[in-house]
């Protein structure tokens, strides 16, 4: 007997990876682990780099902000 699985859109699956290791990535700073929020904004820039063009518009927008924010809180912590 064979079960059909409904696979989400890879498209999808990557977007929530890409927001969910942000999230973490912030909850890093947050206790000032810039090494892990470092290492977390690595990996989500790659993964973002390589889906963004397979994402909507508004997708890729608010996505790139979040990984921009990112970016920019662990200059500010390595600054501080």
């Amino acid at each position: 007997m064979t079960t059909s699985v409904q696979t989400p859109p890879i498209e999808e699956l990557g977007a929530e990876f890409v927001a969910s290791l942000c999230m973490a990535g912030f909850a890093y700073i947050g206790k000032d682990d810039v090494e892990s929020a470092a290492l977390a904004c690595d990996i989500v820039g790659l993964a973002f780099d390589r889906l963004s063009s397979r994402l909507k518009a508004e997708e890729r927008t608010g996505l790139g902000e979040l990984v921009t924010e990112l970016r920019m809180q662990i200059v500010k912590k390595r600054g501080a």
